[in-house]
C-alpha cells in the first residue's frame, strides 16, 4: 500500500532533513516541496494571489495523487501554514480515502527562540520573516489527526526516530 506523509512546520525544524531520512527508508519515495511549486513553477503565472493559489492547490494535489498512483511513496514537507487553514488537508484526507493509501501527517513544532538559532546561517531568511512564519503556524488550523512533535530539544535523528514512531504502521 503506497504511503502519503505531510511533514510541516517552521523553517529550521528538520522537515527537510527528516524528509530525506524518510525517503532513504521508504521505497520508491518522492519527497515534494511545496515551495518549488509556487516559487519556480508558478512564479511567472500571474500576481493574482487567489488565481496562482488555486493553480498551486491543483498542481500539488495532481502531482501527489500521480506518483502516489504511480507505485511511489510520497512525502511531502513544508511550513504549510496558509495551506492548511484553506482545506488543503480535506483534499489529500479525501484522495486518501478514494485511493485507498496511508496518510499520516505531522507537525514538526519549534518555539521561535529555537526557529532563529536553527537559521542563523540562511542570510537569506531575516528574523522578521521567521516570526511571521511561527505566527502563521501558530495561527494555522491544526487537525484532530495531525501528530505534534515538540523538536526544540530532539536532535534531528531523535526527531527522525520520533517520526518513525507516528508513521510506523505505514511502513513495509
Amino acid at each position: 500500500m503506497q504511503k502519503l506523509i505531510i511533514i510541516r512546520g517552521a523553517s529550521g525544524s528538520g522537515k527537510s532533513s527528516v524528509a530525506h531520512l524518510l525517503a532513504e527508508q521508504l521505497e520508491n519515495c518522492v519527497v515534494l516541496c511545496p515551495d518549488i511549486f509556487y516559487h519556480e513553477i508558478l512564479k511567472n503565472v500571474s500576481q493574482n494571489h487567489k488565481f496562482k493559489k488555486a493553480v498551486y492547490d491543483s498542481l500539488f494535489l495532481l502531482a501527489s495523487k500521480y506518483l502516489v498512483e504511480c507505485g511511489y511513496n510520497v512525502v511531502i514537507e513544508g511550513i504549510l501554514s496558509s495551506i492548511y487553514s484553506l482545506g488543503f488537508y480535506d483534499k489529500f484526507f479525501r484522495l486518501s480515502k478514494e485511493n485507498g493509501f496511508d496518510f499520516k501527517q505531522l507537525v514538526l513544532d519549534s518555539s521561535l527562540n529555537v526557529t532563529i538559532e536553527r537559521n542563523r546561517h540562511r542570510k537569506h531568511i531575516s528574523e522578521e520573516q521567521q516570526k511571521q512564519w511561527q505566527y502563521s503556524l501558530s495561527k494555522s488550523i491544526r487537525d484532530k489527526h495531525e501528530k505534534i512533535i515538540d523538536v526544540d530539544k530532539l536532535s534531528i535523528q531523535e526527531t527522525y526516530l520520533e517520526v518513525l514512531s507516528v508513521i510506523s504502521p505505514c511502513l513495509p
